[in-house]
Parts: structure tokens; sequence; C-alpha cells
């Protein structure tokens, strides 16, 4: 099977909005693909204007983000471990 067809045939199965940003991505590496490298970053930098990427890394650089509560890995591992507990027991 060609890739077109399998990613064709893959997605007849997926939702609406993750077809919605699948089309975004390929076009996004169609035009990546046509510019040289050093304007790679621009591009890059202009898509994240229009979406998540921009928010995302606002977020990450904000005083609110620095200040957030931190906890220890084990205790988010166990957390994690009883929460999943809990859907088993009540699923």
């Amino acid at each position: 099977m060609k890739l077109a067809e399998r990613i064709y045939e893959l997605s007849k199965e997926l939702p609406e909005p993750t077809l919605v940003g699948l089309l975004d991505y390929a076009e996004f590496l169609q035009q990546r693909k046509s510019q040289p490298v050093e304007q790679t970053a621009e591009l890059v930098s202009t898509d994240a204007q229009r979406g998540s990427v921009k928010r995302t890394l606002a977020l990450l650089s904000s005083p609110r983000f620095a200040q957030r509560p931190k906890a220890d890995g084990a205790e988010v591992a166990q957390r994690i471990v009883t929460l999943r507990g809990d859907w088993d027991v009540h699923g």
C-alpha cells in the first residue's frame, strides 16, 4: 500500500477536528519544504502566532507558571496509580 493510500485509509477513522489538524500540519510541511532553512524559523513563528504554540510559549514564560506549585515526581506517579485504581473500581 502506498503511503498516500495508507494516510487516506487512516484518515477515514479520525474525527473532523483531528483531520483539520492533520491538514494544517501537512500544509505547514509543504510550505516549509519549499523554503530555505533560514526561513523555517520565521515560518514557525508566523504559524505560532495563529495557534496554540504561541499561547503555550507565553504560558511557559509567564510569572504565574514560574510560581506554580511543584510536587515530587514519585508523589505524582503514586497519585496517578491511585486514580487509575479508582477508575478500575468504579468502571
